[in-house]
C-alpha cells in the first residue's frame, strides 16, 4: 500500500517537473501587434498591385502581392482592415502599389551549415497607399529593404524561381513592406 502511495507521488512529480514545463506557455495568445501610424481612417480594404520594374524581372508580382496581401492581413487582424490582390481598379478604399526598381544578390562567406548557401537580397521598392480621390496616405520612393535567406546548394542555381523565392524572400520582404508602412518600421509580431 505504501509502495503504490510512493508510485503516485512520484508520478505526480514526475509529471509537474517534466509536463508542468511545456504547460507554461500553452494557451497564451499572441499579443496583437501595435495599432498602425499612418491614418487608415475609412480604409476598410486594401487593393495590392505590385510591379516588376527591375532590369532583372525575378520577381512574379502575383506571389508578392499576395505575400503582401497576407501579412497587412496579419498586421491588421483585430482592426477590420481587409486586403486583396488588385483584380479591378476602384473596388478597395485605397490601393498599395508596388513597384520592385531593382533587385539584387550576393552570396555571403562561410555559410552555416556547409552545404547551404546563405544569401542576401537588396530590393530597391517604391510604394504608395493612396485613396481613390488620389490623397496619398503613405508613400516611400525608392526605399531599400535588406532580406537573407539560406537555401541548399542544390537550389543555388534556380534561387530566383518563384518556389524558392515565394518561401523565404517574397514572405519577409512583404512581412517588411507592410510593417514600414504600418509600423513606421519592421517590428517582429510573430
Amino acid at each position: 500500500m505504501l509502495g503504490k502511495k510512493l508510485l503516485t507521488v512520484a508520478c505526480v512529480v514526475g509529471l509537474l517537473l517534466c509536463g508542468g514545463c511545456f504547460w507554461l506557455g500553452a494557451g497564451t495568445p499572441t499579443p496583437p501587434p501595435p495599432p498602425p501610424l499612418i491614418d487608415l481612417q475609412g480604409v476598410h480594404r486594401i487593393e495590392v498591385a505590385v510591379t516588376d520594374a527591375s532590369p532583372e524581372h525575378h520577381i512574379e508580382p502575383v506571389d508578392l502581392g499576395k505575400d503582401v496581401v497576407e501579412r497587412i492581413r496579419w498586421n491588421t487582424r483585430d482592426s477590420g482592415i481587409k486586403a486583396e490582390v488588385q483584380r479591378h481598379a476602384g473596388v478597395g478604399d485605397a490601393v498599395l502599389k508596388i513597384t520592385i526598381l531593382s533587385v539584387s544578390s550576393a552570396a555571403a562567406a562561410n555559410p552555416r551549415p556547409p552545404d547551404y548557401v546563405r544569401s542576401m537580397y537588396q530590393f530597391k521598392v517604391s510604394t504608395s497607399l493612396t485613396r481613390p480621390n488620389g490623397q496619398v496616405i503613405w508613400q516611400e520612393a525608392g526605399g531599400d529593404y535588406s532580406v537573407p535567406s539560406m537555401y541548399t546548394a542544390i537550389d543555388s542555381q534556380g534561387v530566383w524561381k518563384a518556389d524558392a523565392m515565394s518561401e523565404d524572400v517574397y514572405f519577409n520582404l512583404s512581412d517588411r513592406l507592410a510593417q514600414r508602412m504600418l509600423f513606421g518600421a519592421w517590428v517582429r509580431t510573430r
